[in-house]
């Protein structure tokens, strides 16, 4: 009996480890993806001037979500991607105004497992003649992950080739992280991050926010091939945005709740229209109105800190992009989009 027993528990240990190296040799999930138009050519501009030509965006909230959502026609995306759980999935779209209708867009990798996760997005653009200029559409491919709080993208692409004997190299014209501490989403190269003024507050007191507006650093990509990679990006003056404030936070409470959080509209400001240059060696920090200090004040806008506990906070950025004419006729485009910034925790402690 006693071998009986010693034959039955070695059966059993190796099937546990037979089962144990399944498990660890299995390959991860496969990113659920889905790729579609966002805009048709009758809706190119339009949407363009609101999301920016080209963009990556990594969308972690339900709140962000339905934000983005809004300022597409249609609801574009509710038919192939219907509710989603943002508790335990994570979005990131990519999308192209200048798409043709040949052009496609696919998922060529994925490591799921990678620290951060890794997704290699690929496009096959047309290149063949146009004897009548095709209309352009934007094209987006959405990749849905496992929550995360950071995520590698690149995205690489190659022309259809017209020529047989042709030599066609695949170019790499995103390559970013992210997410975490310093990656945010990016439109047509401007980035936004957000740094907190205090990582621990007392209950009541206020969160202090730098807002700051950059060019995105990729510099194992080519994006000046499609047209994105400035060398500078006009934003409207941060004191003075045609009436409104171009900028948000999304901010998760300790009890779990997110929200958005924007200042109000300020009317007596419609009429200026004064615009500031982000290049590569100079950023531009948001100001606070009227004040000329660079940090944004969240009980300025509503938030109430007086429950201790772990406040998450994301910054949002939006423009619709305009062509500004200055009295002598000179005209400035200025950006256009919709970004999300890092995301920073502030505890507030007793």
């Amino acid at each position: 009996m006693k071998k009986i027993a010693v034959v039955i528990c070695l059966l059993l240990l190796i099937q546990g480890c037979a089962r144990a190296d399944t498990a660890s040799t299995r390959p991860a999930a496969t990113p659920r993806v889905s790729t579609d138009t966002l805009a048709k050519p009758e809706d190119v501009a339009k949407i363009t001037a609101v999301l920016g030509h080209h963009g990556v965006l990594f969308i972690r909230s339900e709140t962000r979500w339905e934000e983005f959502k809004k300022l597409l026609p249609n609801r574009a995306l509710e038919t192939e991607n219907p509710m989603l759980d943002f508790a335990k999935q994570n979005v990131v779209l990519v999308y192209d105004s200048a798409s043709r209708p040949k052009d496609t867009f696919s998922l060529s990798g994925s490591d799921l497992g990678a620290n951060p996760p890794q997704l290699n997005f690929f496009r096959r653009w047309d290149n063949g003649p146009e004897d009548i200029p095709e209309a352009r559409s934007k094209k987006y491919i959405l990749a849905i992950i496992p929550a995360t709080s950071t995520v590698k993208v690149t995205f690489s692409s190659v022309p259809f080739s017209t020529d047989e004997f042709s030599i066609v190299s695949i170019v790499t014209w995103f390559s970013a992280t992210l997410g975490g501490k310093d990656g945010g989403d990016i439109v047509d190269g401007l980035q936004a991050t957000i740094t907190p003024k205090a990582a621990t507050i007392k209950p009541g007191e206020d969160i202090l926010i730098d807002f700051e507006l950059h060019l995105a650093n990729m510099p194992d990509a080519h994006p000046q091939r499609f047209g994105t990679d400035p060398d500078i990006v006009h934003v409207w003056d941060g004191d003075f945005s045609k009436g409104y404030r171009n900028h948000g936070f999304f901010v998760t409470t300790p009890d779990g709740n997110t929200s958005i959080l924007r200042p109000k509209e300020l009317p007596f400001y419609f009429n200026s229209d004064h615009s500031e240059d982000v290049t590569a060696n100079e950023s531009y920090h948001l100001p606070y109105p009227g004040k000329g200090e660079a940090l944004k004040s969240l009980k300025a806008h509503g938030l109430d800190t007086s429950t201790p506990g772990t406040y998450t906070i994301t910054g949002l950025y939006e423009e619709a992009a305009v062509t500004k004419t200055t009295p002598d006729g000179k005209t400035t485009s200025l950006w256009g989009g919709s970004i999300a910034s890092n995301t920073v925790t502030v505890e507030v402690k007793k």
